[in-house]
């Protein structure tokens, strides 16, 4: 920020503080052994398959796992189409290991490099899509149908 030409002083002063307040709540944590908790339960949530952890839930998480696999088919198309064959090919695997739950053994989770392709907004959007989509065509009692 302080290299920033023309920035008012309030503005790096500002800055400062957050930085500052970030840097101390890192270091409480750290204290206080919560990064290392949240490592660990970061650790057990990925051994968990990914189709477990949303079509295994009920409700409109199932919407999750669709959205997730349909957003990898075109990703797979636009490679192949670009010739961009091995980059294909990683996201056919990917598709393979999530259908059959197999996505728990890799280093580098496919969701995750998904999420590095494709911009944020666009993911969530499309989740919520397929979330309505699933809520529209749930059957059932009202109070029955999961959110």
């Amino acid at each position: 920020i302080e290299a920033i030409p023309n920035i008012s002083k309030d503005k790096v002063d500002r800055a400062r503080d957050f930085y500052t307040k970030i840097i101390s709540r890192a270091f409480n944590w750290q204290r206080t052994g919560r990064i290392r908790q949240m490592m660990k339960e970061q650790k057990s949530v990925l051994r968990i398959p990914f189709k477990d952890r949303t079509i295994g839930k009920a409700g409109a998480e199932k919407g999750v796992y669709h959205a997730f696999i349909d957003m990898m088919k075109k990703l797979e198309k636009e490679a192949a189409k670009k010739g961009e064959y091995e980059k294909a090919i990683l996201w056919r695997d990917s598709i393979y290991k999530l259908q059959n739950k197999l996505d728990i053994y890799d280093t580098i989770n496919a969701i995750d490099l998904l999420r590095v392709e494709i911009p944020h907004k666009e993911v969530e959007e499309t989740i919520e899509k397929y979330k309505d989509k699933y809520r529209q065509i749930r059957g059932g009692q009202p109070e029955q149908r999961g959110t």
